[in-house]
């Protein structure tokens, strides 16, 4: 499965399916700055958000905060949830708001 990777500030994130841990979805590999989801995950869209959200965590430096990492799970997955609820409204109202 070819997917389209994410500019996200500056980094070129490639987001990769493949056989890993059956016990993981994904994860955000911040040292190769790639999204590594589990090709029979459920829910992979939601999984590549939170995933995307654990990227712009780690590219904006609030990894550097000292936040702990049960918190930013709760915070990445907020947003993916939300995100994904709403994906087809996020859709319709950007492509409402760029109509000329």
């Amino acid at each position: 499965m070819k997917l389209k990777k994410f500019n996200i500030f500056g980094w070129s994130v490639p987001v990769l399916c493949m056989v890993i841990d059956e016990n993981l979805h994904g994860f955000f590999d911040s040292a190769k700055k790639e999204i590594v989801m589990h090709k029979n995950a459920d829910e992979k869209f939601h999984t590549m958000m939170h995933e995307f959200g654990h990227a712009v965590w780690f590219r904006t430096g609030m990894n550097q905060t000292g936040i702990p990492i049960s918190m930013q799970e709760i915070i990445v997955e907020n947003f993916a949830s939300a995100f994904v609820e709403n994906f087809n409204e996020i859709c319709y109202n950007k492509k409402t708001l760029e109509k000329k």
